[in-house]
């Protein structure tokens, strides 16, 4: 079971799946965290775009998949009574959150936890795309899954949602100028 919010999924992402694979997991159940929420600055993607990004990031892997809604529950034990019912059965979650860690662990789940390899960062990719850096993006994801954030129009959302971009426009402009 590996659930994050995905807002976008990127090549982490996959490199974790791949790495969880690696260990002999051949079917992995995916949830999309904070389902309902969406068109914010944290969370500027719907559930259905991020389940068409997450699957074009994806591609043809070794694995077999299933992604499924996972909606916010502020109470721990109601969230894992809602995912452990309403997801197919799972045996190992993936996680670096010390929260799912301290919900799943003892109720004796095994933990997997994924070395980042990659500089990638969820907050960067939004900006990234609202500023359309492609080098970035382009480390970032597959064709696939930057073609379908074109045709959504996400860098103008993305501009519209982040109120301090201008900000950080300046930051990114000046670290340019600095190299």
């Amino acid at each position: 079971f590996f659930i994050w919010r995905f807002q976008p999924a990127h090549n982490w992402h996959l490199q974790a799946l791949l790495d969880m694979h690696a260990t002999g997991i051949n079917h992995i159940i995916i949830g999309v965290w904070s389902a309902q929420k969406e068109w914010t600055e944290e969370n500027p993607f719907t559930f259905i775009e991020r389940k068409k990004i997450l699957e074009l990031l994806l591609g043809k892997q070794p694995f077999s998949y299933e992604i499924f809604a996972v909606p916010d529950v502020w109470d721990d034990e109601q969230w894992f009574q809602f995912v452990t019912s309403n997801l197919p059965h799972f045996d190992v979650v993936l996680s670096w959150n010390p929260r799912l860690e301290s919900i799943f662990k003892p109720k004796w789940y095994e933990m997997f936890l994924p070395e980042i390899k990659q500089g990638i960062k969820w907050t960067n990719t939004r900006k990234a795309i609202a500023l359309w850096d492609k080098e970035y993006i382009g480390k970032a994801m597959n064709n696939d899954a930057y073609n379908y954030l074109l045709e959504i129009d996400a860098p103008k959302r993305l501009q519209w949602l982040m109120p301090n971009l201008y900000k950080y426009v300046i930051r990114y402009s000046t670290n340019i100028t600095q190299k």
